[in-house]
């Protein structure tokens, strides 16, 4: 459950309709929400067609007093396929290699959908934030670009309906976007309010979630960084904290993939 709750967040994007209209702080908010997204999709338009890169999926449980240890470890190497697509190729298990792996269908940003799906989008709304802006270098090793990135706070609409797996989650998560002066979308931070439950709770609980998502730019197109999400849950009686990370590497151009 608590790998399917992580397949369910995505970046988060659209104003409402039919409510009352917003004020000035909102309408810029969601303006600048509106063109993060247009610039997000051209950038997912070039990954999925002419990047290549690398996946780690880390998965840790969470013990009493803090501390994790790592249970399992999976490297893919992604790919474009055809028609937009791209498969994942399984490579190693615990930094050990596996030979003649099959290849996959794409998880979509390694599990985590950062397209902007407009079904899921819509159910946020924006607005104006009093957290600072982050300041970075672009390439801190080179001191190349000094990055402003502003934050745009989200959080779900009232009254929102759970109809999927994904709903109780995604439709309690609030937090902050950071974009910069180009619509470029540097940052993601979120966290569930209150709990989630599924069948009344009686085929389990997410209890909270958190997650952080990370980008960074490669040859001029934005890319994933790394994301990470803490969850604790309970899968019908087995309760349960785990820490997982997808880190996005080794990245390379590749030729544009063909039918």
């Amino acid at each position: 459950m608590y790998i399917k709750c992580i397949l369910s967040i995505s970046l988060i994007f659209l104003a409402g309709q039919g409510r009352p209209p917003p004020l000035p702080g909102q309408r810029r908010a969601i303006a600048t929400i509106e063109r993060a997204a247009k610039r997000a999709e051209e950038y997912e338009k070039v990954k999925k067609t002419r990047l290549r890169y690398i996946k780690d999926l880390i998965e840790e449980d969470i013990k009493d007093d803090g501390t994790s240890e790592v249970k399992k470890k999976k490297t893919y190497l992604v790919f474009p396929y055809k028609d937009g697509e791209t498969l994942e190729r399984l490579i190693a298990v615990n930094d050990q290699p596996v030979e003649d792996s099959e290849p996959g269908s794409s998880l979509s940003f390694g599990g985590i959908s950062m397209k902007f799906d407009q079904d899921f989008l819509k159910r946020y709304d924006y607005f104006a934030s009093e957290k600072p802006n982050l300041h970075f270098w672009e390439d801190p090793i080179k001191k190349t670009r000094y990055i402003t990135a502003f934050p745009v706070d989200f959080k779900p609409k009232p009254d929102l309906a759970d109809k999927s797996l994904f709903d109780p989650v995604a439709n309690r998560l609030s937090g902050t976007i950071y974009i910069d002066g180009k619509n470029n979308t540097w940052k993601v931070e979120g966290s569930m309010a209150g709990e989630a439950s599924y069948y009344w709770g009686i085929a389990g609980k997410v209890y909270s979630c958190k997650i952080e998502l990370k980008f960074k730019k490669f040859e001029g197109t934005m890319v994933g960084d790394r994301m990470v999400v803490d969850i604790k849950y309970r899968i019908v009686i087995k309760k349960g904290s785990k820490r997982v990370t997808f880190v996005y590497r080794d990245y390379e151009k590749v030729s544009p993939a063909t039918k």
